[in-house]
Order: C-alpha cells, then structure tokens, then sequence
C-alpha cells in the first residue's frame, strides 16, 4: 500500500505518462512540497517497484511502471481482506 502522499504522485505520472521533478511539482497546489520531499517520496516508489525513471540529458524522467488499473485492484482487494475478513458479502 502507499501513503496518500505517494498515490498523488502515482496519479500525477498516471496523467502525465512521463514527468520531470519539475513537471510534477507543477502539478501540486500550493504549498508546493519541497524538492527535496518529492525526490524522497520519488525514491521510495522506485524502491517500492512502482515506478522508474530514464536520463533525458541532464535530468531524469518518472513513469509509472504499475497501471492506475491494476494498482486500485490490487488495493480494493486488500482492503477487502483487512478490513471485511476476505469476504465481499
């Protein structure tokens, strides 16, 4: 599962398809998060195995390596089992 932060960025390279640090803050309202606090959370989805980068020149580039479809799948039927003892009923 992600925290709240970490699915917003999900939603914003699922939109976006690729997207630089600076595209991504772009995305965010005010207060915008810091560099620093985007790079970390950037680092733990890639530590996460949910997204991935490539080098464009100077900078890096961020998609999304699970589907928006595949992630909230994934995240129904847990909480199904967490929180209803596995049964739907």
């Amino acid at each position: 599962m992600l925290t709240k932060s970490e699915e917003k960025i999900m939603n914003y390279l699922w939109k976006l398809k690729n997207a630089s640090i600076k595209e991504l803050l772009k995305e965010f309202e005010e207060p915008k998060p810091a560099t620093t606090t985007l790079l970390t959370l950037l680092k733990r989805l890639k530590e996460k195995e949910y997204i991935s980068y490539h080098n464009d020149n100077r900078y890096r580039t961020y998609y999304a390596l699970v589907s928006k479809e595949s992630y909230f799948s994934k995240s129904l039927k847990n909480m199904v089992k967490d929180f209803f003892n596995n049964s739907p009923k």
